[in-house]
């Protein structure tokens, strides 16, 4: 009988009592297990799998937010935190710059969308949009926007509407000004460095996997030499044959696309592009992989 008893106790599950600060679990009044939230760490900061991302929540010290996601409260746990960083919607936020994969090919670009995004912000769009970006002169007054032409985001556009601020006209001016000067002024500090001075930048697009397998990109870049002799630490400059075998195998692959498309795809990211697993002998890939 007593055994009977003991059964049915043992059988009973813990119950749950909640508890400031995490929950208790309780049997036969024992405490079996104890959570406690954590609070917000510093040193999580510095951590390289969360620095470029991770910031404290200033309403609560045991929650964490993250950079990339909007509206994101995450619970200040480091496993938590380490899922977050793998999760699909972390990965799909994060910029392409903060990205482990390769977006060199990209660069050239990419500054060249953001210093154009910057341009349309006080300038024409007529005169922006022209076909040589490196003939925009940020300094050029004839194509400057009115103040209520600028776009400067919703946040101002919001801000213009106050009363306050409808009642200052003139230091609304004044605050397009400076707004127009400081948008001028990066737009020029960009113009001055940009990559498309640097010779090897705008060649870097032929490493890209949809370049490198295109025919059509082919009619205007038919050979990697350029990039090859802006960049001589890619292959010794006395090494023609090096350089002949390189670019042989690069001709060659839109040939191989034609052969192997479902092997070969645009949307392959260069550090997975290879070639050299399927690409049959007479095509010059046995011992090749195409890695960028």
């Amino acid at each position: 009988m007593s055994d009977s008893r003991d059964s049915e106790s043992s059988s009973t599950p813990p119950e749950k009592v909640p508890k400031k600060g995490g929950w208790t679990a309780k049997k036969k009044g024992e405490t079996r297990f104890e959570h406690h939230a954590q609070k917000f760490r510093d040193e999580w900061l510095k951590h390289p799998m969360f620095r470029d991302w991770l910031e404290p929540d200033p309403k609560d010290s045991k929650k964490a937010k993250c950079a990339f996601c909007p509206a994101s409260s995450l619970v200040a746990e480091i496993t938590n935190l380490k899922s977050h960083a793998k999760s699909k919607k972390h990965l799909k936020n994060k910029p392409e710059f903060q990205s482990e994969k390769v977006v060199i090919h990209k660069l050239h670009d990419k500054i060249r969308d953001l210093y154009q995004e910057i341009l349309l912000r006080f300038l024409k769009r007529e005169y922006v949009m022209q076909p040589n970006i490196t003939q925009v002169d940020p300094k050029n007054e004839q194509f400057m926007l009115n103040e209520t032409a600028m776009y400067l985001g919703i946040k101002v556009y919001e801000m213009l509407k106050h009363p306050d601020v409808v009642r200052q006209p003139l230091k609304k001016t004044m605050f397009f000004i400076n707004c127009r000067n400081f948008l001028r002024t990066g737009a020029l500090k960009i113009k001055n460095v940009t990559t498309w001075k640097i010779p090897f930048f705008p060649k870097l697009q032929a490493l890209g996997p949809a370049s490198a397998l295109s025919n059509d990109f082919r009619v205007h870049v038919p050979t990697l030499m350029p990039l090859i002799e802006v960049v001589p630490c890619i292959i010794a400059s006395f090494d023609d044959t090096k350089k002949q075998q390189i670019d042989d195998q690069w001709r060659r692959l839109p040939i191989a696309k034609a052969r192997h498309p479902t092997e070969l795809k645009n949307t392959t990211e260069p550090d997975e592009f290879e070639i050299g697993q399927f690409c049959p002998r007479s095509l010059g890939f046995a011992s090749c992989k195409y890695r960028l």
